[in-house]
């Protein structure tokens, strides 16, 4: 069985450079974006490899709020004629904020648009005073290595790093 982590940041304000219009992620966004995690050939806790049924089914609940209040601002999609080629899903739970999502389809990944949805919603948090936000990830998985690569780090690397700036 594969381990899960959670990995920490804080929020930024920083440039956005998408090579195609953002928008936000929209409750009507549900069949899209369960294709979308599905083509993306993305886990879901508890289904290491979902069906498209069980990516549309998980979609429909993030949308409603079964994993927390949806913070649409803070949550965004790429869209082309053809459909949703990203998305990134931003919900908060009590006092914490999680990407639950950010998935690019296979066919597009690799070309900045992670990136691209990744600063779109920092940017977002970081406006809404949002001071930090979280993702849970397969351990050294692709996604594990993408937001490592972009600041992220485990909570007890945030705790260590925290404790030395203040010695």
């Amino acid at each position: 069985m594969d381990d899960w982590q959670t990995l920490h940041s804080a929020t930024r304000l920083g440039v956005l450079d998408a090579p195609y219009p953002l928008r936000y992620l929209s409750t009507d966004d549900g069949v899209d974006l369960g294709r979308l995690v599905h083509a993306a050939g993305l886990p879901l806790p508890n289904e290491p490899t979902p069906t498209l049924s069980a990516c549309i089914d998980w979609a429909f609940a993030a949308l409603q709020g079964d994993y927390g209040r949806l913070l649409d601002a803070c949550s965004f999609v790429i869209e082309t004629r053809s459909g949703l080629l990203g998305a990134i899903v931003v919900v908060k739970q009590a006092n914490t904020v999680e990407i639950l999502q950010l998935a690019v389809d296979q066919a597009f990944q690799q070309q900045h648009f992670e990136r691209a949805l990744l600063s779109a919603a920092l940017n977002g948090l970081a406006q809404a005073r949002y001071p930090q936000v979280q993702v849970r990830v397969l351990a050294n998985s692709s996604q594990a290595h993408f937001f490592t690569n972009h600041g992220f780090m485990l909570a007890e690397d945030v705790n260590d790093a925290s404790t030395s700036n203040h010695d």
